[in-house]
């Protein structure tokens, strides 16, 4: 897994290139050589360093996998680190859903300066990117960019560590990375079983976006938002039919946990914690669903349903707020700032 600017074969550089030329599924198989290279309290694991930006994905069914398999036949797959980070909870109000523990064998550690680890563009439907560790990365880890008429369609991304160490999920400022994950004209797509940590922003899911899964994962001490679903009013690009489900947002900064600014509406917002933040979830448009969340300890109000007088941002109104659990929040447990129905 040959780092920096490497384009020989076995690189993670080559392997993207060589999915971009060939049309059809190509799949990742990290297969190391060599020994492992970087460590913490004992715990082992492959370090990727970037020092250039790595080739954008651009061919539909790109598979990046971090699964280690053992050189000796191929098969067998490593277990060198064995960390378990993250604080694997049960959240929201029916305990139903658990947040992961994880501890990938593969690190992709940018140099602070290369912008970002993966862009995917709009032709490369039905990429996954998985069990990997990514940090230190000027902007962002994994960007998405989709454009109307051609949204990235159905991309998965799981089980992945965003910002911290693979062996600590720990605020580590010499591997701060500006953002987990930025996406627009996401579609069909799933966001789930991720560790984000002491990120400037945790997951931006943005314009036209529809249809997409953001589940089970931690997200803890962004600078900004932890989650921002978001559009531009103005051009009537607004995110709609997000569900974000089953999620521990903890210890975020000055702005809201969960921002819906200018989204469409027929958002669900179900079975998550959300704690320790400022002001726990905005939420605009309508016909949105807020049920079963533990929303508390937060320094502002838990919820705060809020318009903006824009003419394409739908009143908010015909919102379900049922079932959830508010508790010693600086603010309002339900703040009906501006809303109609």
């Amino acid at each position: 897994a040959g780092g920096g600017q490497r384009t020989v074969q076995g690189s993670l550089r080559q392997f993207i290139t060589n999915a971009n030329a060939q049309t059809g599924a190509n799949a990742m198989r990290f297969v190391p050589a060599a020994p492992t290279n970087a460590s913490l309290g004992g715990h082992n694991w492959w370090r990727v360093a970037i020092t250039a930006q790595l080739p954008n994905i651009e061919d539909a069914s790109t598979i990046v996998d971090g699964t280690a398999y053992d050189a000796a036949n191929g098969v067998a797959t490593l277990n060198t680190n064995t960390a378990a980070t993250g604080t694997g909870a049960a959240v929201g109000v029916s305990g139903a859903f658990n947040t992961p523990l994880l501890d990938p064998e593969l690190e992709i550690q940018g140099d602070g300066i290369v912008t970002g680890a993966f862009n995917v563009l709009a032709a490369a439907d039905n990429t996954e990117i998985r069990n990997a560790a990514i940090n230190t990365c000027a902007t962002l880890a994994i960007n998405a960019t989709g454009v109307l008429p051609d949204p990235v369609d159905s991309l998965v991304i799981e089980n992945n560590v965003m910002g911290p160490s693979p062996a600590s999920f720990t605020d580590n400022p010499a591997l701060y990375t500006g953002a987990g994950i930025f996406a627009r004209d996401l579609s069909n797509s799933t966001i789930r079983n991720n560790l984000v940590g002491w990120v400037g922003r945790g997951f931006q899911i943005s314009f036209n976006s529809v249809d997409t899964l953001i589940e089970t994962n931690e997200i803890r001490g962004a600078d900004t938002w932890s989650v921002y679903l978001n559009g531009v009013a103005s051009t009537g690009q607004q995110a709609e039919r997000i569900t974000l489900q089953g999620n521990l947002i903890e210890s975020g900064g000055a702005l809201p946990a969960v921002e819906t600014q200018h989204a469409l509406g027929d958002l669900t917002i179900n079975q998550n914690t959300i704690r320790l933040n400022s002001v726990g979830v905005r939420l605009y448009g309508a016909n949105n669903s807020v049920t079963g969340n533990i929303i508390s300890d937060n320094s502002g109000d838990a919820l705060t349903l809020v318009g903006d007088g824009i003419p394409s941002v739908l009143a908010n109104a015909a919102n379900l707020i049922s079932q959830n659990q508010f508790g010693n929040n600086g603010g309002q447990a339900i703040d009906l700032a501006e809303t109609g129905n």
